[in-house]
């Protein structure tokens, strides 16, 4: 019902969008579905399990930019062990390469590593998470 819903109201708003013509462009959807379609080809499913049950995680990091988002990195965690030091310290690297007053939010699991990473995170820069 929800699926149905959201089909068409974003249907309602491309036959807006067409009728009245949309002074930004055409949507920002419409432009980045294929990167969006290869970076999640790439990434897989961020809770997909291996075998041995590690989780792997992905962390992608995201720029705004005056026609969208950019994909910025990606990185494969498989062999590191999943604990809320090593997340800490792999989403601090990433969010000084960024610059911290860019980054709108940091997107993880729900698992409780990650919410304690998360968490320092939010401490150290107190502007997000």
């Amino acid at each position: 019902m929800e699926r149905h819903f959201m089909e068409n109201r974003k249907n309602k708003k491309r036959q807006l969008n067409e009728e009245i013509g949309n002074p930004h462009g055409t949507l920002v959807e419409e432009e980045l579905e294929d990167e969006v379609a290869e970076v999640e080809e790439l990434l897989g499913s961020p809770t997909s399990r291996n075998r041995k049950g590690k989780e792997k995680v992905a962390q992608t990091s995201a720029q705004k930019k005056s026609e969208g988002v950019a994909f910025l990195k990606s990185i494969d965690a498989n062999g590191i062990r999943k604990n809320a030091d090593a997340l800490f310290s792999m989403f601090d690297e990433v969010l000084l390469s960024v610059g911290p007053e860019k980054v709108v939010q940091l997107i993880t699991d729900n698992d409780a590593t990650d919410k304690v990473a998360g968490w320092r995170v939010a401490e150290k820069y107190q502007t997000f998470y």
